[in-house]
């Protein structure tokens, strides 16, 4: 469910449901499409220009269910 700045979950209110997702992750945002997939399939198209310490990066968003926990997939190139 969109919640203005963060993706989180639509139940809320009766689940008490912890998870939730910036929209923006190091300077890209993350689409509606790419959190349905994400929560669906545990992972997202490769997303490209993700900014860190002045270098930019390619990567898929990767939902670790058991550590609850989001982490980046990157290309083999």
């Amino acid at each position: 469910m969109d919640k203005g700045t963060l993706y989180g979950c639509d139940q809320y209110a009766k689940t008490k449901c912890p998870f939730t997702i910036s929209k923006r992750i190091l300077g890209k945002s993350i689409s509606t499409a790419n959190v349905k997939k994400l929560l669906s399939q545990g992972k997202t198209n490769v997303i490209k220009g993700f900014k860190k310490g002045g270098k930019t990066f390619d990567a898929a968003l990767v939902w670790d269910g058991n550590e609850k926990k989001l982490s980046f997939q990157f290309s083999k190139r």
